[in-house]
Order: structure tokens, then sequence, then C-alpha cells
């Protein structure tokens, strides 16, 4: 008897430990941080770090470079016993003027680089809370501001870019507080149009300019690429063949006509994703990129492909094809510029793109993982 007490004991301390090891611990009472702002000039950062009860023992920030640890703050006292609160802690260069409400820290030197892994620990070393990932330089953000989203407003040990949003880094109106733009369900559905844009041209002396076009298709093409018919568009086309922005779909096979570009997994699929969708649609828009190219190397247009299947949409009732096919898995994430004046409901149409990217990716998404059944290998 004593021996299946002990057993059921030993099994119930160890799964304790299991729970307890986890990679987020959702404890109220662990600081977190919830926003990272890096501006043009890196040196120009800010993080944020809060709380929803009182710090009762000692915990530590530490920001690092590379191996090394370039300061370190107790939070504990930082705090002071404040509860539900955020602190701004603020590089030397840093020096945008905030909201007097704002409990602000400003560091002797500048420490916050958008490279830096950062760790909040307890007073054993153990790994509260980080950002990035230890001894490794990465871009956790550039020119930007992430801020953590709504659902993971807690304390967790490895970075995950799902858990935040990013949006320009002039947007100072996150930092002192736990808002967010959106709720991660109106996020994950991708894009909206915005006024902004509906007001803008579609093209202005060969340059894009965020606008939108009504169009129809001409002739289908694969998985990331139609022919539109453009009417009336200073310097375009009747019909151009348009690249889809931000999307790379895998090859259908071209060597029937003198190609030697072969059909690849997946690639059939995406076209027939693309093609059905358009046949389907009842309206279809094109939007230029703001502040990216009008045309691909090889000369294509390119454009952000909106579609909606309502007679009278209005502008939420249309989603973006090119984000349908990144998160979906049909396609790559194409991470060229990051359109800084692209944005929707604050947040940069890139990062939308780059989370549905790693979506797909760790689901194991069509081209991330899974046998295509239609495909000769």
């Amino acid at each position: 008897m004593k021996k299946k007490i002990l057993l059921i004991t030993s099994l119930l301390i160890i799964n304790s430990l299991i729970s307890c090891n986890n990679d987020s611990l959702k404890s109220d009472e662990i600081p977190f941080i919830s926003e990272i702002i890096v501006k043009e000039n890196f040196l120009e950062s800010a993080l944020e770090i809060s709380n929803k009860k009182e710090i009762k023992q000692d915990i530590f920030l530490n920001i690092y470079k590379d191996k090394n640890i370039l300061v370190t703050r107790n939070l504990k006292e930082d705090f002071n016993g404040k509860t539900n609160t955020s602190i701004v802690y603020q590089n030397k260069r840093f020096d945008e003027t905030l909201d007097f409400s704002i409990n602000v820290i400003k560091f002797d030197d500048n420490y916050v680089y958008g490279t830096n892994y950062i760790e909040i620990t307890d007073k054993n070393g153990e790994v509260l809370d980080s950002v990035g990932i230890k001894n490794f330089s990465m871009d956790i953000v550039k020119d930007g501001s992430l801020i953590k989203n709504e659902l993971n407003l807690f304390a967790t040990k490895k970075f995950d870019l799902k858990m935040w949003y990013k949006v320009r880094s002039d947007n100072f109106k996150y930092l002192g507080n736990i808002n967010t733009p959106i709720t991660y369900r109106e996020f994950i559905k991708g894009p909206k149009i915005m006024e902004q844009y509906k007001k803008a041209l579609f093209v202005k002396d060969g340059a894009p300019m965020g606008g939108f076009i009504e169009t129809k298709v001409s002739s289908y093409g694969d998985g990331d690429t139609t022919n539109f018919v453009y009417k009336n568009v200073e310097k375009l086309n009747e019909v151009e063949r348009t690249r889809y922005y931000f999307v790379n779909t895998p090859e259908i096979d071209h060597t029937s006509q003198g190609s030697k570009i072969k059909e690849e997994p997946w690639g059939v699929a995406a076209m027939n994703f693309t093609n059905n969708i358009l046949k389907n649609a009842k309206h279809i828009l094109i939007q230029s990129a703001l502040g990216g190219s009008i045309r691909e190397t090889y000369g294509r247009l390119l454009g952000f492909v909106w579609y909606t299947n309502k007679e009278n949409p209005s502008d939420n009732d249309y989603s973006l094809l090119n984000y349908e096919l990144v998160l979906n898995g049909y396609g790559k994430f194409m991470m060229g510029s990051s359109l800084n004046e692209m944005i929707s409901n604050e947040i940069l149409y890139y990062h939308y793109f780059d989370v549905a990217s790693e979506t797909a990716k760790q689901k194991g998404l069509k081209i991330h993982g899974e046998k295509d059944p239609n495909y000769k290998y």
C-alpha cells in the first residue's frame, strides 16, 4: 500500500514540475515585456514593462548585447508597490515627449537596439519572460513598435512573433499602457481596406500611391500571377500581367511553352486556389504598394489583390488574396521592403504577412510540410 502511495505521490510531483515548466507562465504576479519601440535611428529606442499585481520579490530585467549584459534593473524597486501599470525605459537618445502620466525611467546610455535579447528573471536566474534568443543577435523590431497582443499579456519564456502586433515607430499612443490596436481575432483575418487609401491614386508619375482600381480578369495564370484589365490608367497597358505582392507560390509546368520551369509540389493547388476565388468574385480591386515598386524585375505589375463575393460590398467585405495564400500555406512570404506606409488598423501589412507565414509554418501547412496528393514525386 505504501509503495502505491509513494508512486502516486511521485507521479503527482513529476506532473507538477512539468506543468510548471511550460513556456508560458501566466501568473499575474510576474511582470512582462509589453512593448519595444525602435525608431529609424536604432539608438532612439524604448522598452515597456508591465505588471498586473504588486511585485513582492526581487525580479530582474536584463538587457543583453550578444553574450554580455548591458544593464540590469530590479523591477521590484522600480515598480515600488504599484500595480496594474507600465514603466517605459528610455534610451538616452530617445527624446520623445510622452504623456506626463506615463511612468518613465531614463537609461544613462543606449541599451535597447531592437536586436537585443531581453529577459526578466527571478532571483535565482530562472527566465520568466524574454524577447529574442539568448547569445544570438536578431532583428526583433526595426523602425517600428512591437506591441504584445491582448491574448498574451503575461510572461512568456520564449519569444513568438504571433504574440505581437507591429505598428509604425511614430505611433506612441500605446506606450505606457497595455492597450492594443485590434483584437487577435480581427488581426488573423488579415488587412482590411482603409479609407486613407481609397482617396489615393493608384499611380502618379510612375510611382505607386496605395490607391485602388476595380478590375476584371483578362486571363488566369498561376497562384501568384494573373492578367488583369486596367482601363485608362496612367502609363499602364489595358491588360497587365500582375504579380501578387509579398507572396511567391510554387511553379506550375511551363515546359510545353519551351521553358525549363517544371511543376513543383502545390503549384497546381495554389493556381486552383487563386483562380477559383477570382472566378467566383463579384468584385476585384488591385491596390498599388505605397513606398514600394510599381513593377518587378521582369516588368510585371505589382499589386495587392482584393476580392469579395458580395454584389454590393462594404469595405469590410473585401479579403486580401495575397494574404490568404500565405496564411493557408500555398505560398512563401516574400520578405522584401516592409512598406511602412501600408497600414491596416494601425498595423503594417508586412506584419500581417509575417505572422501568417509563421502560423502556416508552425502548423506545417501545404508547402511547409504536407505532401501534395496530386503531385507525381
